[in-house]
């Protein structure tokens, strides 16, 4: 028995909306870690949310469509943080914003986990797969793998969350910094290197013999 790969058109839409996000989020942390540590926390607040919404307008304005809601939601957190942080001037408000882009990240990874859904990772697969002119379905080692991962994934993203939000609860700049912004993204990169590495080999073959005609 396989599993069937989801539809996964490229456009140059998906790809601003993709440049947008990844702009954002690459941007953010060094703004909150400034504005807790040297500048003024009601300016790099309203700094953020300025900056959500741009980003969140330049993906709306390239998605459009029914798909204006599911692209502008993961933006929505940093403008009500960003703007709650400026008009109350709270680190602990400001601090909290990579906790929640963090469950933004979460929640289509667990969503997927859903009886009937298919798994991020599998989603992912057949993005790359696709890239590579592979067809076909997933083998059964291959789709428990990209299950598997989907999981570890999720949880990994929890306990992250969890760990930055009791941090930000008890105002550990240093630490908070260290762990939301390093061993966070570390971590990340681990995952998806252990990912590669222990990744059915048969996956591989079935996607180059799904390319031939």
């Amino acid at each position: 028995m396989t599993t069937p790969l989801p539809s996964t058109p490229r456009s140059p839409q998906r790809r601003t909306v993709r440049a947008s996000t990844v702009a954002f989020v690459l941007a953010y942390p060094a703004l909150v870690y400034l504005g807790v540590t040297h500048w003024e926390v009601e300016r790099v607040g309203l700094l953020i949310a300025a900056g959500a919404l741009v980003a969140m307008a330049f993906a709306v304005r390239a998605a459009g469509g029914r798909a204006v809601a599911r692209v502008a939601l993961p933006f929505v957190p940093a403008v009500i943080v960003g703007l709650g942080a400026g008009v109350l001037g709270s680190e602990r408000l400001l601090m909290a914003l990579p906790v929640l882009v963090g469950v933004c990240i979460l929640a289509p990874f667990a969503l997927s986990l859903r009886p009937g859904s298919t798994p991020l990772v599998a989603r992912f697969a057949a993005v790359e797969r696709r890239a590579r002119g592979a067809t076909g379905e997933l083998s059964p080692a291959a789709a428990a793998h990209c299950l598997r991962f989907t999981r570890l994934w999720a949880a990994y993203l929890l306990v992250n969350a969890l760990i930055a939000g009791a941090l930000a609860w008890l105002a550990w700049v240093d630490a908070w910094f260290v762990h939301t912004f390093v061993l966070g993204y570390v971590g990340m990169g681990v995952l998806i290197v252990w990912e590669r590495i222990v990744r059915p080999h048969d996956a591989e073959l079935e996607a180059v013999e799904g390319s031939a005609p």
